[in-house]
Protein backbone atom coordinates (compact mmCIF):
# COMPACT_ATOMS: atom_id res chain seq x y z
CA UNK A 1 0.00 0.00 0.00
CA UNK A 2 0.97 3.48 -0.80
CA UNK A 3 0.35 5.85 1.63
CA UNK A 4 -1.48 9.09 1.34
CA UNK A 5 0.36 11.90 -0.11
CA UNK A 6 0.35 14.88 2.57
CA UNK A 7 -1.16 17.39 0.48
CA UNK A 8 0.49 20.56 0.50
CA UNK A 9 3.66 18.58 1.63
CA UNK A 10 7.10 21.04 0.60
CA UNK A 11 8.51 20.08 -1.69
CA UNK A 12 6.37 17.15 -2.92
CA UNK A 13 4.56 18.75 -6.01
CA UNK A 14 7.60 20.61 -6.97
CA UNK A 15 10.41 18.56 -6.87
CA UNK A 16 9.37 14.84 -7.11
CA UNK A 17 9.50 13.88 -11.02
CA UNK A 18 10.04 10.35 -10.85
CA UNK A 19 8.34 7.49 -9.00
CA UNK A 20 8.88 3.88 -9.80
CA UNK A 21 6.75 1.75 -7.38
CA UNK A 22 6.86 -1.44 -10.06
CA UNK A 23 6.84 -5.03 -8.48
CA UNK A 24 5.22 -3.89 -4.85
CA UNK A 25 1.95 -5.56 -5.24
CA UNK A 26 0.45 -2.56 -4.78
CA UNK A 27 -3.69 -2.65 -4.40
CA UNK A 28 -4.48 0.73 -4.70
CA UNK A 29 -3.08 4.44 -5.28
CA UNK A 30 -3.96 7.43 -2.67
CA UNK A 31 -6.11 9.79 -4.40
CA UNK A 32 -3.55 12.16 -3.13
CA UNK A 33 -0.84 11.40 -5.96
CA UNK A 34 -2.84 14.74 -7.56
CA UNK A 35 -0.26 16.01 -4.99
CA UNK A 36 2.45 15.20 -6.95
CA UNK A 37 2.43 18.04 -9.72
CA UNK A 38 5.80 17.81 -11.49
CA UNK A 39 5.39 14.00 -11.49
CA UNK A 40 6.38 13.43 -14.86
CA UNK A 41 6.94 9.57 -14.52
CA UNK A 42 4.99 6.90 -12.96
CA UNK A 43 6.04 3.40 -13.24
CA UNK A 44 3.34 1.28 -11.08
CA UNK A 45 3.80 -1.89 -13.52
CA UNK A 46 3.70 -5.39 -12.38
CA UNK A 47 1.64 -4.41 -9.18
CA UNK A 48 -2.38 -5.37 -8.60
CA UNK A 49 -3.87 -2.34 -9.31
CA UNK A 50 -7.32 -2.64 -10.31
CA UNK A 51 -7.90 1.23 -10.88
CA UNK A 52 -6.30 4.07 -11.17
CA UNK A 53 -7.85 7.49 -9.69
CA UNK A 54 -9.16 10.33 -11.58
CA UNK A 55 -6.89 12.67 -9.30
CA UNK A 56 -4.68 11.76 -11.44
CA UNK A 57 -5.35 14.44 -13.96
CA UNK A 58 -3.81 17.01 -11.64
CA UNK A 59 -0.03 15.25 -12.54
CA UNK A 60 0.00 18.03 -15.62
CA UNK A 61 3.98 17.20 -16.08
CA UNK A 62 2.98 13.48 -16.35
CA UNK A 63 4.66 12.05 -19.82
CA UNK A 64 4.79 8.21 -19.13
CA UNK A 65 2.75 6.45 -17.03
CA UNK A 66 3.43 2.57 -17.22
CA UNK A 67 0.08 0.31 -15.91
CA UNK A 68 1.38 -2.92 -17.22
CA UNK A 69 0.96 -6.47 -15.56
CA UNK A 70 -1.74 -5.33 -13.35
CA UNK A 71 -5.71 -6.18 -12.86
CA UNK A 72 -6.66 -2.79 -14.56
CA UNK A 73 -10.17 -3.16 -16.57
CA UNK A 74 -10.48 1.15 -17.20
CA UNK A 75 -8.83 3.87 -16.89
CA UNK A 76 -10.39 7.09 -15.83
CA UNK A 77 -11.61 9.56 -18.76
CA UNK A 78 -9.98 12.28 -16.91
CA UNK A 79 -6.43 10.74 -17.77
CA UNK A 80 -6.98 12.82 -21.09
CA UNK A 81 -6.24 16.05 -19.33
CA UNK A 82 -2.55 14.86 -18.45
CA UNK A 83 -1.18 17.46 -21.19
CA UNK A 84 2.31 16.26 -21.48
CA UNK A 85 1.30 12.16 -21.47
CA UNK A 86 2.51 10.55 -24.43
CA UNK A 87 3.65 7.30 -23.13
CA UNK A 88 1.27 4.85 -21.47
CA UNK A 89 2.07 1.42 -21.18
CA UNK A 90 -1.30 -1.02 -20.76
CA UNK A 91 0.26 -4.24 -21.88
CA UNK A 92 -0.85 -7.62 -19.77
CA UNK A 93 -3.94 -5.85 -18.36
CA UNK A 94 -7.54 -7.35 -18.66
CA UNK A 95 -8.80 -3.92 -20.14
CA UNK A 96 -12.76 -4.69 -20.83
CA UNK A 97 -13.24 -0.82 -21.13
CA UNK A 98 -11.29 0.30 -24.11
CA UNK A 99 -11.13 -2.70 -27.53
CA UNK A 100 -7.62 -3.74 -28.55
CA UNK A 101 -7.64 -2.49 -31.52
CA UNK A 102 -7.61 1.02 -29.95
CA UNK A 103 -4.82 0.35 -27.42
CA UNK A 104 -2.92 -1.06 -30.76
CA UNK A 105 -3.31 2.55 -32.12
CA UNK A 106 -0.76 3.61 -28.69
CA UNK A 107 -1.20 6.31 -26.48
CA UNK A 108 -2.77 8.98 -28.25
CA UNK A 109 -5.29 6.30 -29.72
CA UNK A 110 -6.10 5.63 -26.00
CA UNK A 111 -6.12 9.47 -24.86
CA UNK A 112 -8.47 10.44 -27.84
CA UNK A 113 -10.88 7.29 -26.22
CA UNK A 114 -10.36 8.59 -23.19
CA UNK A 115 -11.45 12.15 -24.04
CA UNK A 116 -14.71 10.94 -25.66
CA UNK A 117 -15.97 8.89 -22.54
CA UNK A 118 -15.35 12.42 -20.60
CA UNK A 119 -18.79 14.05 -19.44
CA UNK A 120 -19.88 16.50 -20.97
CA UNK A 121 -18.99 19.56 -18.16
CA UNK A 122 -15.33 18.13 -17.94
CA UNK A 123 -14.28 17.75 -21.84
CA UNK A 124 -12.21 21.27 -21.51
CA UNK A 125 -8.87 19.82 -21.77
CA UNK A 126 -5.24 22.65 -21.75
CA UNK A 127 -3.57 20.42 -24.68
CA UNK A 128 0.18 22.35 -25.02
CA UNK A 129 2.77 21.06 -27.06
CA UNK A 130 5.51 19.31 -25.25
CA UNK A 131 8.65 19.97 -27.48
CA UNK A 132 10.21 16.64 -25.83
CA UNK A 133 7.14 14.19 -27.04
CA UNK A 134 8.85 14.84 -30.73
CA UNK A 135 11.02 12.22 -30.38
CA UNK A 136 8.00 9.77 -29.00
CA UNK A 137 6.00 10.84 -32.05
CA UNK A 138 8.62 10.34 -34.64
CA UNK A 139 9.00 6.58 -33.41
CA UNK A 140 5.19 6.08 -33.49
CA UNK A 141 5.35 7.51 -36.77
CA UNK A 142 7.93 5.03 -38.03
CA UNK A 143 6.55 1.79 -36.22
CA UNK A 144 2.81 2.32 -37.62
CA UNK A 145 3.14 4.74 -41.02
CA UNK A 146 0.93 7.36 -39.09
CA UNK A 147 2.10 10.60 -38.22
CA UNK A 148 -0.16 11.56 -35.61
CA UNK A 149 -0.27 15.47 -35.04
CA UNK A 150 -4.07 15.78 -34.00
CA UNK A 151 -4.81 17.06 -30.37
CA UNK A 152 -1.46 18.26 -29.44
CA UNK A 153 -1.80 22.03 -28.60
CA UNK A 154 -0.11 23.03 -32.28
CA UNK A 155 -0.72 26.37 -33.87
CA UNK A 156 2.45 25.48 -36.54
CA UNK A 157 3.97 21.96 -37.56
CA UNK A 158 7.34 22.26 -35.74
CA UNK A 159 9.99 22.19 -38.07
CA UNK A 160 11.85 19.17 -36.09
CA UNK A 161 9.12 16.90 -37.86
CA UNK A 162 10.56 17.00 -40.94
CA UNK A 163 14.28 16.94 -40.07
CA UNK A 164 16.29 13.93 -39.69
CA UNK A 165 15.65 10.47 -40.46
CA UNK A 166 11.44 10.77 -41.40
CA UNK A 167 10.82 9.32 -44.57
CA UNK A 168 7.71 10.95 -45.19
CA UNK A 169 7.26 8.74 -48.00
CA UNK A 170 6.60 5.78 -45.77
CA UNK A 171 3.88 7.18 -44.25
CA UNK A 172 0.61 6.13 -45.22
CA UNK A 173 -1.85 8.49 -42.55
CA UNK A 174 -0.99 11.87 -41.27
CA UNK A 175 -3.20 13.72 -38.66
CA UNK A 176 -3.48 16.87 -37.55
CA UNK A 177 -6.27 19.63 -35.93
CA UNK A 178 -4.27 22.64 -35.69
CA UNK A 179 -5.58 25.19 -33.33
CA UNK A 180 -5.71 28.99 -34.03
CA UNK A 181 -3.05 30.67 -31.48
Amino acid sequence: MLPEIPLGAPGCESKLTELHLGRNKLVTLPTSIQALESLAVLDVGDNNLKEIPAEIQACKALRLLDLRNNELGALPPQLCKCPALNKLVLDGNPMRFIRRNIIEQGTFAIIDFLRSRLPEGELEVDVVFDPSAIDVVLREAHGKGVLELANRGLSTLPSEIFNGDLRIEGLHKVGSSLTSA
